[in-house]
């Protein structure tokens, strides 16, 4: 903390939870999820308004066995922007670890079609072995991943999300 005068300067608590999201995804895409947790806990506690926070929140409580609260706070974060990519896949990807396919599918179908990004979507719903006819119908007809999947014959284990990237 820096001192000004005889008074310290403390950072604001909007910053200390900018600090510990931040610190929060490193831990998730290390896939260490309690530590991910912890973090993305404290700043939820910090600042419960960033809509950012409480998705990420949401997906890493689901991923950890909390699937009601989790699945609720990354569609508190939907509902409040429902075309956001991030809260899209991770109201997808909570849907998934409890269990609830059908959603999830609808969720990724819902990011394919309304979200500038679609291989993401398109990836997570291959690698839940969505066959290609309910993917296709949602991209216009010249989109490139539209034209990819008509030639992809169903194999799960053979469509993953680098192939798309690619």
């Amino acid at each position: 903390m820096e001192t000004v005068g005889d008074h310290q300067a403390r950072p604001n608590q909007q910053d200390i939870a900018q600090e510990h999201y931040q610190e929060g995804l490193n831990w998730w895409k290390q896939k260490k999820i309690d530590k991910a947790l912890h973090h993305f806990q404290k700043a939820y506690d910090l600042f419960p308004e960033n809509l950012y926070i409480s998705s990420y929140l949401g997906v890493t409580l689901a991923k950890a066995g909390i699937m009601e609260r989790g699945i609720q706070l990354c569609q508190k974060a939907t509902s409040k922007r429902p075309f956001n990519e991030d809260f899209l896949y991770n109201l997808g990807q909570a849907y998934l670890f409890a269990g609830k396919r059908m959603e999830a599918r609808k969720t990724f179908l819902l990011g394919a079609k309304g979200c500038s990004e679609t291989k993401r979507f398109v990836g997570a719903l291959l690698q839940m072995g969505v066959r290609r006819k309910p993917v296709i119908r949602f991209l216009p007809r010249n989109h490139f991943l539209n034209r990819w999947l008509g030639k992809l014959t169903y194999r799960p284990e053979a469509a993953r999300v680098q192939d798309i990237e690619n």
